[in-house]
Formats: C-alpha cells, structure tokens, sequence
C-alpha cells in the first residue's frame, strides 16, 4: 500500500490520489507503466516526435513522485537497490554521484551505508518530498550538475530517455575520476512510452561500445553493470560507427529474437 508523506503538498496528495484512483492502491509494476504511458499521452508527447517543452512538463509532472512512492514499496525494485548500494558500499568510495536519480531512493540507501561518503543526486526535476526526505541525511543533497570529480557515478534508467545515450555517457564521465567506477543500468526496451525507440538498437552494443569509448566493462550486478575509466571518455568516430552498425543490425536481431548479452 502507498502511502502518501504528511509533507507532501495538498496539490500532490491531490494529484497522486487522482493517479491512484487509475491504478488502484497498491498498483501493480505494469499499471505504474499505464500510468505513465496515460500521462505521457495527455499531455501530447510522442516517442517519434520529440517536443521537448511537452515532455519536460511530463518530468515535471506528479506521476513521478507517485513512481518513486512506488519503487520504495515495490520488492523487485528494491532489492534491486539494495544490491547496487551493497556493492557500492565496497568500494568504500569518497564521493558517489547518482545521476537523475530522481525521488533518490538509491541514493538515500548509500548514504546511510556509507556514512563517511558524499552523496549526491543529480536532478534536474527534484520533487520537493525528495528534497525534504533529504534533509535529516547529512551527507546527502540534491544538485542541479555534476560537480569536480566523482570515485563513483551511477545512472539507472536515464540513457533510454534521452536521445544520444553515447553523448551522455561521455558527459557525465568527465567528472568521473579515472579508474572510478560507472554503474549503468539501462532498459533500451518499449515498457514505457518515454523510452525512446530510437535507442533501442543499444540494448544488442552498449557494453561494446562504452568499452571503446574508454569504460572497461568490470561486471553485471542485477541489471546494472559496473564499468571502469581507463582513459578520457570520447565518442569517436569509430564508436558513430559502431552506432550506426548496431542500428542496422538491430532489426535483423529483434527478428530473430536474440537475447541481449
């Protein structure tokens, strides 16, 4: 069951009550998706046709904080959680940035294993229950960029949604250290209509590709994987190349059904 937090605005409460009289309390993982998907198209966006002032007022809107009251509720999603932390917390890292990171469940969890570690989540659309769940942790905050260099940068579920994950990756890298580690958990697949179907090819060329941008693949943890910088992370023109291979080739390995690596 869901409950809403007390510091929640009345105008929240009033919007995630609305979505769950969709959903019914508790909904289930793929009523959350229609959810989504139901709010995604009433508000005009299109996954073909990208207009990118509808689709930031669909990241603004409440369906994500009912997403994240969800996830803290939904057993598959943290155990999920709790095996990137626990893994993390190995590392016994300096400073850890979790990028759109969202309501910051992940990110909470680390900072409470890891007390002597900074945390940050990277969010350019922050709830403001979020904000106020991060104030009782004191070596945890919400910013709006990347800032100097992380031990530790995690992004789940963020490449699908933007248009040049390989762009991203050699961003957000920068302010990764070398020989830090990358925590990457994607799902280039069509759950959610907010998952881009033009990135859908990389679910079949990621790790190769992330491999000769200079992230060594280190291992898979749940549906993350760990990746290691060995060098500057640059999209050369070799990984374009390898991008627009893996684009032909994806439809002939959706065809025939082959399983990703």
């Amino acid at each position: 069951m869901i409950t809403i937090p007390e510091y929640a605005t009345e105008e929240q409460i009033k919007d995630v009550e609305a979505l769950l009289q969709i959903t019914g309390n508790p909904p289930t993982l793929e009523q959350m998706w229609a959810c989504m998907d139901f709010v995604w198209d009433s508000l005009g966006c299109n996954n073909q046709d990208l207009d990118w002032e509808r689709i930031g007022k669909f990241y603004d809107h409440p369906v994500w904080l009912l997403n994240g009251l969800f996830i803290e509720q939904h057993n598959l999603s943290m155990e999920n959680r709790d095996a990137f932390a626990s893994e993390i917390k190995k590392l016994s890292s300096a400073r850890v940035a979790d990028f759109g990171g969202g309501y910051g469940s992940l990110a909470r969890m680390i900072a409470k294993l890891c007390p002597e570690t900074e945390v940050h989540v990277i969010e350019p659309h922050p709830s403001s229950v979020g904000l106020e769940l991060a104030k009782g942790i004191k070596n945890f905050s919400y910013i709006s960029q990347l800032e100097g260099e992380y031990d530790v940068i995690i992004a789940t579920d963020v490449f699908e949604h933007v248009t040049d994950p390989l762009a991203e990756v050699e961003k957000v890298s920068a302010n990764l250290k070398l020989g830090g580690i990358g925590l990457f958990a994607n799902c280039f697949f069509p759950v959610i209509k907010c998952h881009l179907p033009s990135v859908f090819h990389f679910r079949y060329s990621f790790h190769t590709i992330l491999e000769k941008m200079g992230l060594s693949y280190v291992g898979p943890v749940k549906y993350g994987h760990f990746y290691k910088k060995t060098r500057d992370v640059k999209v050369t023109g070799y990984c374009r190349l390898l991008e627009f291979l893996s684009t032909k080739a994806f439809r002939f390995l959706r065809t025939a059904n082959v399983r990703p690596r």
